[in-house]
């Protein structure tokens, strides 16, 4: 038997000069990206957080928004400063976070639901293709050549090698 494997009999072949059609998937998540570019557009002072100001900011997540209340009507801002403490900033931006933390944690749930929802999806059909894969097989081992064409293109796409096991050597007796 040969080890040169055949190309798949129903790889699709580039088309020259032409755009590649769009799914209705690929619309839709072009669609919800958008809209999402939309949303962080909207949101004042938006930050990726890839700046540095990481442990800055993890550092002061543990300071009580009570505490940032009291010092608000407790400072006046003339006494301090406005570069120290500004406390009209300071309402501000505890308002911001009172409005937009069921919005993080809207995205969180979003993002932790989709990325198991993409991989669910993608489990399900894996496993039917490995369901299809083994049938495939057995199928070829009675003597199907196209068969036998198609399981060697799926086992090379597959990528998995069969590791055998070694033979055990029997333990040496010491006379």
């Amino acid at each position: 038997m040969s080890n040169v494997l055949q190309p798949s009999l129903d790889e699709p072949k580039p088309s020259a000069g032409r755009e590649p059609t769009l799914t209705h998937f690929q619309q839709l998540a072009a669609q919800l990206k958008a809209a999402i570019g939309a949303v962080m557009a909207e949101i004042p002072e938006f930050d990726l957080g890839h700046d540095g100001k990481a442990h800055f900011v993890g550092a002061h997540q543990s300071v009580p928004v009570e505490f940032i209340g009291t010092v608000v009507s407790s400072i006046d801002a003339k006494q301090i400063g406005t570069n120290i403490f500004d406390p009209a900033d300071a309402q501000n931006v505890l308002q911001f976070v009172e409005a937009f933390r069921p919005l993080v944690d809207d995205a969180a749930a979003l993002a932790t639901g989709l990325d198991f929802t993409v991989k669910a999806q993608y489990a399900r059909v894996a496993a039917g293709a490995l369901n299809a894969y083994a049938i495939a097989k057995r199928l070829a081992l009675k003597g199907d050549a196209t068969m036998k064409l198609h399981v060697q293109n799926m086992q090379r796409d597959l990528g998995r090698t069969r590791v055998r096991s070694r033979a055990k050597t029997p333990p040496q007796t010491t006379p």
